[in-house]
């Protein structure tokens, strides 16, 4: 499990724990969480819901994070940031996207560690 990905970082988990069936369960909580998350983040983005896209966002840099994914972390603390000060509207729809298609990437590269476990 040495090699690189490019959405993951799997350093914080392998500090966190070396134990193979914990890391499975996070891998499966995050894969569950992505699904939720994207249903719920697009229902707010059509139904306008700011505050709860916001909630969210948070939501979803927590979910990142325990997988290295700092960058996207940081882009969904800015996003939550904008949402509440009501700035950048016009690139909500945008980010939000964004950050799931990088999820998809980042499963795709956890099936591909999974295999490897």
């Amino acid at each position: 499990m040495k090699k690189k990905f490019t959405y993951i970082n799997l350093e914080y988990l392998n500090e966190v724990s070396t134990n193979v069936e914990f890391k499975i369960k996070i891998f499966k909580m995050f894969k569950k969480e992505v699904v939720n998350l994207e249903k719920k983040m697009i229902f707010a983005l059509e139904s306008n819901n700011t505050e709860e896209l916001a909630d969210l966002a948070h939501k979803a840099k927590s979910s990142v994070s325990i997988l290295g994914m700092k960058a996207v972390a940081d882009e969904m603390k800015k996003l939550e940031t904008d949402i509440k000060n009501m700035i950048n509207i016009n690139s909500y729809e945008k980010r939000v996207y964004n950050f799931l298609d990088s999820c998809r990437h980042a499963i795709e590269e956890i099936n591909i560690i999974e295999k490897q476990l």
